[in-house]
């Protein structure tokens, strides 16, 4: 092989080569942006399921909140019931 033609061959596989470098960039971008683009989804899904659950647990101690008060009428409602039978039966004995 002549000296000029290692040269030109050289010059093809530096040129091929750069090409490769530059496409494997690109496409390492491109992964890089859809990667982005996954996390802000998951991210968005994440905050959803939070604001989910915050509102059920808001809902869930609503609904604990008002059984504890009907439970604790019922319970006021009945001791005063007996406490009056234990009065009447004192002022009957």
């Amino acid at each position: 092989m002549w000296p000029w033609s290692w040269s030109r061959t050289l010059r093809g596989r530096r040129r091929e080569y750069l090409r490769r470098i530059k496409r494997e960039a690109e496409e390492a971008e491109s992964l890089r942006m859809a990667l982005e683009e996954e996390r802000v989804a998951v991210a968005e899904k994440f905050a959803g399921l939070d604001k989910q659950a915050e509102r059920q647990e808001r809902e869930r101690q609503t609904l604990f909140q008002q059984s504890l008060d009907t439970i604790i009428r019922d319970f006021e409602k009945r001791s005063r019931e007996l406490a009056g039978d234990l009065f009447r039966i004192g002022q009957n004995a």
